[in-house]
C-alpha cells in the first residue's frame, strides 16, 4: 500500500524496526547530558530512505507517470531529448509508442552503454532502446519519426519532512 509518512511517523517506524522501541514507559529518567539520539536516528533514517529511492525496485516506491507533462524534441538521427521538470530524482520506465519494450535506463554518461549511443552505427535500435538520464535531461535513442512518448514513470524528490513509500519497503529497514 502506498502511503506518505510524516517525519515523526517515519521516526517511530524506524525505531520500531531498528531499535525495538517503544521501550517500557512506566518509569521516568531525566538526564541533562548525553548525545542527541534523535539527530543520529534522523540522519541514519534519511540515508536509508534516499538510498531506497535511488536503488529499490520501482514497485516499492511511489512513482508518477509524467508523459503528458513533458515535451520531447527529436533530431533527424532519431535521438530525442526530454528536459525533465525540477525535482525528478529517478526515472524508472520510459516507453515510446513504437518500441516493443521499455528502454534500458542508464544514469552514468561515461558507461560503455551510454558512450555507444553517441554514434549512429553503435546506437541501440528500436528493438532494445536505451534512455540516458543525466543532468535533468532524458535522452532517448532510436525514436522513430512517428513515435510518441507513452510512458515516463519517475520518482520525485519528496517534500522536506515527508516520506512517500510503499509499506512493503518498511520491511527492508
Amino acid at each position: 500500500m502506498k502511503t506518505t509518512l510524516s517525519q515523526p511517523e517515519m521516526i517511530a517506524r524506524w525505531r520500531l524496526h531498528r531499535y525495538h522501541e517503544p521501550l517500557r514507559n512506566d518509569c521516568s529518567v531525566t538526564r541533562t547530558d548525553g548525545i542527541d539520539l534523535d539527530s543520529i536516528v534522523v540522519a541514519e533514517m534519511e540515508a536509508w530512505y534516499f538510498n531506497l529511492l535511488d536503488t529499490a525496485p520501482p514497485d516499492l516506491l511511489v512513482t508518477a507517470d509524467i508523459a503528458t507533462e513533458v515535451a520531447m524534441s527529436r533530431d533527424p538521427d532519431g535521438v530525442a531529448r526530454i528536459p525533465l521538470p525540477p525535482g525528478i530524482r529517478r526515472v524508472t520506465e520510459v516507453v515510446v509508442s513504437s518500441w516493443p519494450c521499455p528502454a534500458q535506463i542508464v544514469t552514468d554518461p561515461h558507461s560503455p552503454t551510454a558512450r555507444r549511443q553517441r554514434h549512429k552505427f553503435t546506437r541501440a535500435g528500436s528493438s532494445s532502446p536505451v534512455a540516458i538520464h543525466c543532468g535533468g535531461v532524458l535522452t532517448l535513442c532510436s525514436v522513430p519519426p512517428r513515435g510518441r512518448l507513452t510512458t515516463l514513470t519517475v520518482v520525485r524528490d519528496p517534500d522536506p519532512g515527508s516520506y512517500p513509500i510503499d509499506t512493503r519497503a518498511l520491511d527492508l529497514i
